[in-house]
């Protein structure tokens, strides 16, 4: 037997002891390292792939048993260790606490809704008005809810001091903003006009029309 003979002998026993998997790691690694370079040897696997891929055909699908993928399973997505869920659940519950605690102190400190309101009528005329003051900051928004203003005339709101002197707040026609009341008027009880003055308000600095409208500040 020439050593050419020979040397196609061992390839051919190679390429098969490759195709059953009976090589080791570093032999497998110096086959493919062959393939694709040396047509012969490639050849001689190709052949000995086909050659049992043909065997296969005897043999039917054999199932691995449940345990095995169970097994599997358990290794690839075993649970986490107990004591992190247990600071998972613990920290979240610590922040949820600090939240709500954070949440009721935030509410006890903010000031309430201390607005206050008025209703101005009178029975010896039609008027009627609607006041409120936001005791914040103590901008009063009037409306006339009943009656109608007269050309060429306009309504006035006045505050009456604990010395009965009426302080002019401002007027407006049928709804409006006034300035802010002073921090002394922002009190429960508080008594409210309107009269009706010229356009542009009092010329006086006090009522000059009739007074339409009167009523007390109240807690809304």
């Amino acid at each position: 037997m020439t050593e050419d003979t020979e040397t196609r002998d061992d390839d051919g026993a190679l390429a098969a002891e490759y195709v059953m998997g009976l090589l080791t790691a570093e032999e497998r690694k110096a086959v493919e390292l062959r393939l694709g370079r040396d047509a012969e040897f490639t050849a001689q696997v190709d052949a000995w792939q086909a050659y049992f891929a043909g065997l296969n055909e005897e043999y039917g699908t054999v199932h691995p048993p449940s345990r095995v993928k169970a097994s599997i399973d358990k290794q690839l997505f075993a649970p986490k260790p107990v004591w992190r869920n247990w600071w998972s659940r613990t920290g979240l519950a610590v922040a949820m606490s600090l939240a709500v605690a954070m949440l009721g102190l935030l509410l006890l400190t903010m000031p309430g809704d201390t607005r206050l309101v008025a209703q101005l009528a009178s029975s010896e005329s039609a008027y009627s008005f609607s006041v409120s003051v936001d005791d914040r900051s103590g901008v009063v928004d009037i409306a006339l809810t009943g009656g109608e203003l007269a050309l060429d005339r306009t309504f006035e709101l006045w505050v009456i001091a604990d010395d009965g002197v009426p302080r002019s707040v401002g007027t407006f026609d049928q709804a409006g903003q006034l300035p802010p009341l002073g921090a002394a008027s922002l009190l429960e009880g508080t008594l409210l006009a309107v009269s009706l003055e010229p356009v542009g308000g009092s010329p006086t600095g006090a009522p000059t029309g009739p007074v339409l409208a009167t009523g007390a500040l109240e807690d809304a």
